[in-house]
């Protein structure tokens, strides 16, 4: 831990301190990977769950990652690649063009078809629900 400086005010507004002063530092956080295993979401709401959790802290930033190399190994990269997108868009020339659905913010099932469906059918290429999954999603193609 490098300790900085003491400021009057916290991080989070909010946070109450008892003598009335934030202290600041860096710290270096490290899990071994057989605590996170090679799995992406676990990885995230390790970092991002447990972490900003410690009360003792006002507010955190994560400033840098470091994973081993063995965590890259684990993923085969891109599954398609540029020319695959294309192909499987039948897109060949255009830029292709994607989107992001947030379903979390209230969206029903139904509700999350059909802007889908409207999306689809206004020729956006990809469509992507922008939601924590711990599973593999269902891969859907568009077709014609």
């Amino acid at each position: 831990m490098v300790l900085l400086e003491t400021v009057d005010q916290p991080a989070i507004p909010g946070a109450i301190s008892s003598t009335g002063k934030y202290h600041r530092a860096k710290v270096r956080v490290s899990w071994s990977i057989e605590n996170l295993g090679y799995n992406l979401p676990v990885m995230v709401s390790t970092l991002q769950g447990n972490l900003y959790e410690i009360t003792q802290f006002t507010g955190l930033k994560l400033m840098d990652i470091e994973l081993p190399a063995s965590f890259g190994r684990q993923f085969k990269g891109p599954e398609f690649g540029i020319a695959g997108c294309r192909l499987l868009t039948g897109v060949a020339e255009r830029p292709l063009i994607g989107t992001i659905i947030k379903p979390s913010i209230g969206l029903t099932v139904e509700d999350t078809a059909a802007m889908v469906q409207t999306l689809a059918e206004a020729g956006i290429d990809f469509i992507k629900d922008d939601e924590l999954l711990s599973f593999r999603p269902i891969r859907v193609l568009k077709t014609g």
